[in-house]
């Protein structure tokens, strides 16, 4: 292959068949794609929660998955369920999820970071078994931006979700 890249400042072969595994995807099954760490993932809490949280994959044990929540303030849309794709579009590009949620030592969640606040720094954390996991993942890989907001193809994917965005932690 002829190129006008040098070799050297290529980052990755345009070939590799996993690229395409790489880029932001509705989930289809944990048997096909396992779950990897430090990959971030939009979820739900339980299999029939009518809110979803953008988090990022800590640790994946034999028997379940550790997961870092994000928190955004910004509110969804209301009447989330009747509003067209172009309108959660919009307000999904306004969201974002550069709000790592940490736990305070009442057990209520901040998104104050504890260097800063020196309360305590512990993540606010959830495991998830391997057997719902099917269940409450629906969208792998998602992008996020340095500002913390969804790259253009995440976002097009969670507009078509049926439930909103949670809001806070």
């Amino acid at each position: 292959m002829i190129s006008l890249i040098p070799p050297t400042e290529i980052k990755s072969d345009p070939s590799d068949p996993n690229l395409i595994e790489k880029a932001p995807h509705a989930h289809r099954s944990i048997a096909l794609s396992p779950v990897e760490e430090g990959e971030y993932v939009i979820l739900k809490d339980t299999k029939d929660s009518n809110t979803w949280y953008c988090a990022q994959v800590l640790e994946r044990l034999p028997d379940r998955i550790k997961v870092n929540y994000h928190t955004t303030s910004i509110l969804a849309l209301p009447k989330y369920s009747k509003a067209t794709d172009i309108q959660r579009l919009r307000r999904l590009q306004e969201l974002t999820f550069s709000l790592r949620t940490w736990t305070l030592p009442t057990g209520e969640a901040t998104t104050i970071d504890p260097a800063l606040s020196r309360k305590r720094n512990k993540l606010w954390t959830g495991q998830i078994p391997h057997q719902f996991l099917d269940d409450v993942l629906l969208i792998r890989n998602v992008g996020l931006t340095a500002f913390g907001n969804l790259t253009p193809a995440t976002a097009s994917l969670a507009a078509k979700l049926d439930i909103a965005h949670h809001v806070g932690a």
